[in-house]
């Protein structure tokens, strides 16, 4: 693996953060569940998100940088309602496709899962993943997730309705 630093996000991060999932979403067949277009979040807004994951007891942020340069993003976001789902992580993740195959991924996710397993809020980490992404489904069960369900035709991407995997991992107690 390239000389990469796995580290979270800071607000000094938005601007560069931002530029970065905005080239992400407009990245041809980019696996992500934005298009072209559809990342429309602000700088301002960004830096707020990134104020939020650094501040909350149950969500984080990582980012992959090489030599100064964002590369990969991972989000573990727990739910903002206090009481019964509170425990629950929505992670999300992409790497540049420039720096795919190369460990990033798997190192952000390690990272992340073990801000997760130490974290006394979470219990659930969850994700989503289209059917059709099999680099990222072996990598995600490897990690111990197992597939908890089909959602069929949940997204229009590429010119047509793509099914998505659910899958999660308990790491709590």
């Amino acid at each position: 693996m390239t000389n990469v630093i796995i580290r979270p996000a800071t607000p000094d991060d938005a601007l560069a953060l931002n530029a970065y999932r905005r080239q992400s979403a407009d990245e041809p067949n980019n696996m992500l569940t934005y298009s072209a277009g559809e990342y429309t979040r602000t700088v301002d807004q960004e830096r707020e998100r990134i104020v939020s994951a650094s501040t909350a007891d149950n969500q984080h942020m990582l980012v992959a940088e090489i030599d100064g340069k964002i590369v990969g993003h991972c989000v573990c976001a727990g739910r903002r309602a206090q009481g019964a789902l509170r425990h629950t992580a929505g992670l999300g993740i992409d790497i540049h496709a420039n720096y795919r195959g190369q460990g990033i991924g798997r190192a952000l996710m390690q990272a992340m899962l073990a801000w997760a397993r130490e974290n006394p809020v979470i219990h659930r980490v969850e994700l989503e993943v289209f059917t059709h992404n099999t680099r990222a489904i072996h990598l995600y069960l490897s990690l111990g997730f197992v597939v908890e369900g089909l959602q069929r035709q949940v997204y229009f991407k590429y010119g047509r309705f793509v099914d998505v995997y659910i899958m999660a991992l308990l790491v709590g107690a």
